[in-house]
């Protein structure tokens, strides 16, 4: 029998709370009302249950689910039941658990069609009726124990995370964090400890306090014989051991104490990871265990120490560290880690545009293979492995359809042993898909079992409207683009690298997105979310412009896309973004990172309009060359992601070619940076040269294919001089090779694009650099720099 709650837009229930109802119960009924009144209209009383009567929605731990048998079984566990004429939602252990929280917004979504997209984005239907089916048994907890994303929005607002049933606080920018009593009114939270939830060595020893008094502490340096405070820390130092295990147990005691004190869940994890640097130590004690054990079990090995000698004090404190960077490979001595150790895995070289069993993931190894290693190991103490994905592109400046990718890889990754998922989406330049991802990934990661299609389908309808038919072929458009290309997209891709985004792709987006706005003229949400849905690729056609020009003449058509107007729109969805989410409603700022990353994205495109089809003549020593073997890179139109800092600039040289050129002053570099651009004479005692290397995109280590390596007696000072690499071979389109300017990843030339516009079984390639400053062999005065005017593609066969 069905069950009448709302008729003509009035109501036909009450909402029942227990007499001494917790905070949760009050704040989540509360809601409950709220939104079924944003629905239909109707006044909803919420009434002690002991003055309730007719048909009621009872919350939380009521006598009346006791009665019946309903109760929570977890503390995240969460009920929906029917009995007779009434509801029950409830859950948790306790009537302040997460799972009474759970029960109710599940409801709201499940039954009354609510959905919350963002802090500032929600939708909730229309409707004069609510008739609820009298045969409803909901009983479920998430699936996966540990859940966060770490997104822009919700940075400091727990409300929409906890109706999206995330569930851990960390560095949110909360205050006071998993102590809030806002965060408590919805269940609570999980606490990651502090100082920081991860990269965390350097929270606990800090060479600001300790280096001079401890250098010994620190990685020592071979190139640089001596004790460095910008890389890691030397984990052989059995003074830093002892340092550390009593700085983590005076943690310990003041997390507990608090925890104790304020009725909060004690912390899941204390943090013991590498910070975010290279320069591991190179003492002969660390080179052997690195040797011998692998980068991932040299860390592993200090972490299990630390576990088993703080288990015998604290038996219930779990530590957790990272499989990342160049210590992403499980052990090569096969240690596991400690019952009490979280690895937390967190591939940031993915190809973050098609999932982990894709071709580009399995080169030169099977990334989601390399997860199943991971949890074989885990598996031999019965440790957790959680997962750090990555859901940004520190670009964004074209389409990323990686909503696929994020619903396949959460149900593999899970499937293979995952038991919690950290996912990273907080960049503050809008992107096309951003909000479809973030509401996806909230569903996907509370329940792998779900219907991807399905939940992709509800909320293109919902947040689109009349113009989803449209959005929705766009973005099976670029997928279907994406998955032909084998294009590889990692974390800081410049836009000029996106070769899946043809010019018959973009000509039928465009006519996609005309049509999507015609369908919701005069809607200002609307029309916003059309524009930014669609602003990727406006961005990539701009930046490329005159390439699809070229590319369009070529075919003997005419390139009809005009790029002021595609400009125009870049800086109306641009606007529209930073009013949406960078104020509040009264006006006042909220996120001015949002507000000064559009401005600079308004400022970069406006500029574009100046830009014209760059063409400057080629050294003298290739003045013979047909200029249809040759391709030319300005460095000065490599967009760079690790390059924003103040020893970096774009400027005019008069002695060189072009009119701009691309200046690194090593003077003003942090020694962390400066020591990629550390030139030495190949004879020296631990030789360092400027690199060059050509390899594949996606491989953390250099393993290069070609390089190029300066030492200092190779460095002409003081002008502009060529360095070649000669004969370079096997690069084609799907070979996913870069050419990587002093090494950095963030820094690359994309070989494979080159050569599918200009295609060639051999080339030699020439970059163009003046050197400056003692450094490198010029005058004492002058400044220590490197100025990059152009890498110059020669095809020879």
């Amino acid at each position: 029998m069905d069950i009448l709650l709302v008729k003509d837009r009035t109501a036909h229930f009450k909402i029942a709370i227990p007499d001494n109802a917790s905070i949760v119960e009050k704040k989540v009924s509360d809601e409950l009302s709220e939104y079924i009144k944003k629905a239909t209209g109707a006044d909803i009383e919420i009434v002690n249950e002991s003055s309730a009567s007719g048909t009621t929605i009872y919350v939380g731990h009521t006598e009346y689910a006791k009665k019946n048998g309903i109760s929570g079984n977890s503390v995240e566990n969460w009920i929906i039941k029917t009995v007779d004429e009434n509801i029950v939602l409830t859950g948790g252990l306790t009537p302040a658990d997460r799972g009474v929280a759970y029960s109710v917004y599940h409801f709201l979504e499940d039954y009354i069609d609510v959905h919350w997209w963002n802090t500032f984005e929600e939708y909730v239907p229309d409707v004069s009726d609510i008739v609820i089916n009298g045969n409803i048994y909901d009983n479920k907890t998430p699936a996966v124990p540990y859940r966060k994303i770490i997104e822009l929005f919700s940075h400091k607002d727990f409300v929409c995370q906890a109706r999206n049933r995330m569930n851990i606080i960390g560095d949110d920018g909360i205050p006071d964090g998993a102590f809030n009593e806002d965060v408590k009114a919805r269940g609570g939270a999980i606490y990651m400890a502090p100082p920081h939830h991860v990269h965390s060595m350097n929270h606990y020893i800090k060479a600001s306090e300790d280096f001079e008094k401890h250098p010994e502490w620190w990685a020592y340096n071979e190139v640089l014989n001596k004790r460095i405070n910008f890389g890691q820390l030397c984990l052989s130092s059995e003074g830093l051991y002892k340092a550390m295990f009593d700085k983590l147990c005076k943690n310990i005691d003041e997390q507990n104490k608090k925890c104790e004190e304020t009725g909060t869940e004690k912390p899941c994890f204390y943090s013991v990871s590498f910070a975010d640097l290279d320069y591991l130590c190179e003492c002969p004690e660390c080179k052997e265990t690195i040797k011998k054990s692998g980068q991932s079990g040299y860390l592993l090995k200090f972490v299990n120490k630390l576990a088993r000698d703080l288990g015998k004090i604290y038996p219930d404190v779990c530590l957790e560290t990272l499989a990342y960077a160049k210590y992403i490979d499980p052990p090569l001595d096969g240690t596991a880690p400690e019952k009490n150790v979280i690895i937390r895995y967190a591939d940031m070289y993915q190809d973050f545009l098609h999932d982990l069993d894709y071709v580009t993931n399995h080169d030169p190894f099977s990334r989601i293979g390399r997860i199943e290693e991971w949890a074989k190991i885990c598996k031999t103490n019965d440790s957790p492995l959680y997962i750090w994905d990555y859901l940004l592109n520190f670009f964004a400046h074209s389409p990323i359809p990686q909503v696929f990718r994020v619903i396949n890889n959460v149900k593999k990754t899970y499937k293979a042993g995952i038991t919690g998922y950290l996912v990273e989406n907080e960049m503050d330049r809008m992107r096309d898909f951003w909000a479809l991802e973030q509401w996806i990934l909230n569903r996907i990661i509370e329940d792998p079992s779900q219907d991807g299609e399905k939940l992709i389908n509800t909320f293109i309808t919902r947040y689109y409207g009349k113009a989803s038919e449209f959005v929705k072929e766009y973005l099976m458009l670029l997928h279907d683009a994406s998955e032909k290309s084998g294009f590889i997209l990692l974390c800081d891709e410049p836009t000029g690298n996106w070769n899946f985004v043809t010019l018959e792709l973009a000509e039928k987006s465009m006519e996609l997105f005309k049509k999507a706005q015609e369908a919701v003229l005069e809607d200002a949400d609307f029309e916003r979310r059309v524009k930014i849905a669609f602003v990727g690729m406006l961005k990539a056609i701009a930046v490329r412009y005159f390439e699809f020009k070229k590319m369009k003449e070529e075919q003997g058509g005419v390139f009809d896309l005009d790029r002021k107007t595609l400009i125009d729109e870049i800086v109306l969805a641009t606007n529209a973004f930073k009013n949406a989410f960078g104020y509040n409603p009264d006006g006042s700022v909220l996120h001015n990172s949002i507000i000064n990353s559009s401005d600079r994205e308004i400022k970069v495109f406006t500029e574009l309009l100046d830009k014209t089809d760059d063409k400057f003549p080629l050294p003298k020593e290739l003045s013979g060359v047909s200029e249809k073997n040759v391709t030319d890179v300005y460095l000065k139109d490599v967009i760079r992601f690790i390059y924003n800092d103040k020893h970096v600039s774009i400027l005019e040289d008069k002695e060189a070619l072009v009119d701009k050129v691309m200046k690194f002053s090593k003077d003003n570099m942090s020694p962390a940076i400066q020591y990629h651009y550390i030139v030495t004479e190949k004879n020296a005692d631990a030789p360092h040269p400027l690199s060059f290397c050509v390899k594949k995109k996606n491989i953390e280590e250099n393993i290069n294919v070609y390089s190029l390596d300066l030492y200092k007696e190779d460095i002409v000072a003081d002008k502009y001089n060529l360095y070649k690499i000669e004969g370079v071979k096997g690069v084609t389109p799907e070979a996913n090779l870069g050419l990587y300017l002093g090494r950095q990843r963030g820094l690359a030339v994309n070989l494979s694009e080159i050569c599918r516009t200009m295609p060639f079984e051999e080339c030699d390639i020439y970059i163009s650099m003046k050197a400056t400053g003692e450094h490198y062999g010029g005058k004492k005065e002058d400044e220590n720099a490197l100025y990059l005017e152009r890498v110059i593609v020669v095809k020879t066969k």
